[in-house]
């Protein structure tokens, strides 16, 4: 967290980028490391807070400052921290008080992992910042905020990612991801006018080290307001195949679907269930793939614990159906979608 002052044309890291987006940097790629690491090898939170003003127009009187706050995060984990800060501004040291700036922001970090790949990190902030002007002041200010997770990981396999973003009031939201080895950022967004998104790439094996931020971005002011924002910025992980939701339904108790697709043989495997006493309620179970039937079972070939293959383009991704008719006529469905290979 840092409290400065600026000339008239100073401009504080935040303010960098005029154009509205959040300013990323202090991203560096490094070597990998060597040996087999936790999920995360950097996952760290922190506050960068400016309070800023014209010295060539006004002087500081006061600047109290809530102590910088920053956590370290373990694979599997949440924090909460908050800071705050106010600046008292006046023509000259010995005037009275024209202008009062105050602001605060808190954010929640969520992390989770699975064995030494990363799974989720989810950024949570609420941020405000009020001002107030006497008649005639003539002071200027500024102030910007910004909540950041540094985060650093290496994927031992490809892996999908998929990026959510939503916000309202005055704020900003970015994210950004470099892989090193010379390959750069592999993506980047700042948010600014738009109010929610998604995104997913496949990031390659390799080593990466990158940030979130949620953040405000004040313009010059002479006169009272006030600003308010909210916004929830995530990274989720998922192997190639894996199911981006879970199979549900009732058919469930009747047949099953596989919790990941094979890449390896480009397939999804289902099966018919194991109890003598359920398989003699089924008169036929289908499948479906992308709403086109692709495996019937019924008759003779309808047997206690069958297990099929359901081929899938690697390259797709594929919504997978089973519909099971029970002999009194009733029907059972349950669903399934997964990520592509490819």
């Amino acid at each position: 967290m840092s409290t400065h002052r600026r000339s008239a044309r100073g401009r504080s890291a935040l303010a960098a980028a005029a154009a509205g987006a959040l300013a990323l940097g202090g991203l560096t790629a490094v070597a990998a490391p060597a040996q087999a690491a936790p999920a995360f090898a950097t996952l760290e939170a922190g506050f960068n807070m400016n309070l800023d003003y014209d010295n060539g127009t006004c002087a500081r009187k006061s600047l109290v400052t809530s102590p910088p706050t920053a956590v370290t995060l373990p694979d599997t984990g949440s924090a909460t921290r908050a800071v705050t800060g106010t600046q008292e501004l006046a023509p000259n040291a010995g005037d009275p008080t024209t202008m009062t700036e105050r602001v605060a922001q808190k954010m929640t970090v969520q992390s989770k992992a699975q064995g030494s790949q990363p799974v989720s990190i989810r950024l949570h902030s609420t941020l405000s910042s009020t001002t107030t002007a006497a008649s005639g002041n003539t002071c200027t200010s500024r102030a910007q905020l910004a909540a950041q997770v540094m985060l650093e990981f290496t994927a031992t396999r490809p892996l999908w990612l998929t990026v959510d973003f939503s916000k309202r009031g005055k704020v900003l939201t970015a994210v950004q991801l470099m892989k090193d080895s010379n390959d750069g950022v592999v993506y980047q967004v700042d948010a600014d006018k738009t109010s929610a998104g998604r995104t997913t790439i496949l990031l390659p094996a390799g080593h990466y080290v990158g940030a979130l931020q949620i953040g405000y971005q004040g313009a010059d002011t002479t006169s009272s307001a006030a600003r308010a924002g909210e916004a929830d910025v995530s990274l989720a992980f998922a192997p190639m195949g894996a199911a981006s939701a879970k199979p549900s339904g009732k058919a469930l108790g009747y047949t099953s679907l596989g919790s990941a697709r094979s890449c390896s043989t480009h397939s999804l495997t289902v099966g018919v269930t194991k109890s003598a006493s359920k398989l003699k309620k089924i008169a036929k179970v289908s499948w479906s793939v992308n709403g086109k039937t692709v495996k019937t079972l019924k008759g003779k070939s309808l047997k206690r614990g069958t297990k099929a293959k359901l081929k899938i383009s690697d390259t797709r991704n594929a919504s997978v159906k089973t519909v099971v008719k029970l002999k009194n006529g009733k029907t059972r469905t349950a669903t399934a979608s997964y990520r592509p290979c490819a």
